[in-house]
């Protein structure tokens, strides 16, 4: 029963984010990449260490160093290029999606109903929604999906 509510909740999620279904994929893509690339370091430093107790040449070795630095540079570029696409098309445009679905909510109210509840209350309301919408989206980016894609 629990499961069906907390399916329901994800299935509302989902389409409250729909707009936003390509620029989530996007952000999945750069994510994937850098969780790949993070995988390589420690597989590349076994072989630098490998490599240098089987003592072998110094220009096999340098090789090994020089991909090493390449890979760690792309991660640079890939994790800048992440947060950077991020900033200016999730996190700005989220935060004015949630508001303007919460005023929307708030206009199809009638009169009555604003003049018989109190309005405090209702912002109260409207914060605590907006803030767990935003946090739940953080959640999700930030710590569920990059610890699945490691996972996985």
């Amino acid at each position: 029963m629990k499961f069906l509510k907390r399916l329901k909740r994800l299935k509302r999620l989902f389409e409250i984010y729909k707009p936003f279904k390509k620029v989530v994929a996007i952000l999945f893509i750069f994510l994937l990449i850098a969780q790949l690339l993070s995988l390589l370091h420690p597989y590349l430093y076994g072989k630098i260490i490998d490599a240098i107790f089987a003592r072998e040449e110094f220009r096999s070795i340098l090789k090994i160093i020089v991909i090493t630095l390449i890979f760690n540079f792309a991660s640079t570029i890939v994790g800048h290029s992440r947060g950077l696409y991020e900033l200016n098309y999730f996190d700005v445009d989220i935060s004015r999606f949630v508001s303007m679905i919460t005023m929307e909510k708030m206009m199809k109210f009638s009169i009555g109903q604003h003049r018989n509840e109190n309005s405090g209350i209702k912002q109260s309301v409207m914060n605590k929604g907006k803030n767990a919408l935003k946090s739940l989206t953080s959640t999700i980016m930030y710590n569920i999906v990059p610890t699945v894609l490691q996972i996985t």
